[in-house]
C-alpha cells in the first residue's frame, strides 16, 4: 500500500510538470474507439500525413532546399543601382566650389571565385540530404509507435477480459473457502490467500483495461488526431501558415539536385602547380 500510494504520489507529480495544473477528481478518461482508423494501414498512412513531427521535418527540407537556392543566387549577375553626390572647395586641384551628382546603374558578375560559390551549394545540397534522412528517421519512429499502440491495444484488452474472467471465478473461490472455513475444512491462511489473489486478479485487470485504453490514445496521438477527438483548438502559434502566404510548393518526394563528386582530386583548380612540380624523367 505503502509503494502504491508513493507511485501515485509521483504520477500527481508528474502531471503537474506536464500540464501545470494539479490533479483533482480523476475520472476514467472517455472511451475513444470510434475515432480510431477502421485497420492498421489507416493508421499508419493517417499518421504520415498528419503527425506533426512529419510537419517539422517536412519544413526544415523546405528551409534547406531555399538554402541551396540562396546558394546558388551567387552563380548570376547583381544589378545595383548607385548615387554619389559630391560638394566641396577646391577639390581635385580646381579652384573654386564643386558640387558633382552621379547617378549609374551598376552590373557585376563574379565569374569564378576559385570555387567557393560550387562547393558552397554542394554544402547546402547534402544539407537538404540530411534533413531528407532525418524526415525517413522520423516517419520510421512515428510508424513504429502507431505499430505498437495498435498491438498494444487488442493485447491487453484480451488479457484484461481474460483476467477479469479469472477474477470472478476466483470471487466465487473465495466464498466457497469461507464457507469451508465455517464447517473447518479449510483455514484462515487458505480462505486470506484466495482474497489476495482476487485482489491481485482484479488489479491486473484493471491496469490491462487502462492500458488498452491508454493505447488508444497513444494512436490518436500518432496519428494527429488526438486533438480534434478531444474538441481541444490548438494554440494560435501552432498555425501552420507561412507556406500559403509566401506561395511554398509542397515538399517533393525524391531529392533532384545535381551533385558533384565529394572526393578531391589531386588537379585543377586544387593543385594549380601540379604541372610545374612533376618530375622530369631521368
Amino acid at each position: 500500500v505503502q509503494e502504491a500510494a508513493e507511485e501515485l504520489e509521483a504520477a500527481k507529480i508528474r502531471f503537474f510538470k506536464n500540464v501545470g495544473k494539479p490533479l483533482t477528481s480523476p475520472s476514467r478518461p472517455a472511451d475513444v474507439a470510434g475515432a480510431l482508423p477502421r485497420s492498421l494501414d489507416d493508421a499508419i498512412g493517417l499518421a504520415r500525413q498528419n503527425n506533426p513531427r512529419v510537419h517539422m521535418a517536412n519544413s526544415d527540407i523546405d528551409a534547406a532546399a531555399s538554402l541551396v537556392d540562396a546558394a546558388r543566387a551567387k552563380f548570376g549577375p547583381t544589378i545595383t543601382a548607385e548615387g554619389v553626390a559630391r560638394g566641396g572647395y577646391d577639390i581635385d586641384g580646381d579652384d573654386g566650389d564643386t558640387s558633382d551628382l552621379q547617378a549609374r546603374v551598376v552590373l557585376r558578375w563574379n565569374l569564378y571565385r576559385g570555387g567557393i560559390d560550387k562547393a558552397n551549394e554542394q554544402e547546402q545540397i547534402r544539407r537538404t540530404s540530411e534533413q531528407r534522412l532525418a524526415l525517413h528517421q522520423v516517419l520510421r519512429e512515428i510508424e513504429e509507435a502507431v505499430r505498437t499502440s495498435w498491438d498494444r491495444r487488442f493485447r491487453q484488452a484480451e488479457l484484461a477480459q481474460t483476467l477479469r474472467l479469472q477474477a470472478a471465478t476466483n470471487e466465487k473461490l473465495v466464498g466457497s473457502y469461507r464457507e469451508q472455513f465455517k464447517v473447518g475444512q479449510r483455514s484462515l491462511l487458505d480462505v486470506l490467500d484466495a482474497q489476495n489473489t482476487r485482489f491481485n486478479t482484479a488489479t491486473l485487470a484493471d491496469t490491462s483495461s487502462y492500458a488498452s485504453l491508454f493505447a488508444e490514445y497513444r494512436l490518436l496521438a500518432a496519428t494527429g488526431e488526438l486533438l480534434k477527438t478531444l474538441n481541444i483548438q490548438p494554440a494560435k502559434q501552432s498555425a501552420a501558415y507561412a507556406r500559403t502566404e509566401f506561395g511554398v510548393p509542397e515538399t517533393a518526394d525524391t531529392e533532384t539536385y545535381a551533385r558533384t563528386p565529394s572526393e578531391q582530386k589531386n588537379d585543377l583548380p586544387f593543385d594549380i602547380l601540379a604541372p610545374v612540380r612533376k618530375k622530369q624523367p631521368m
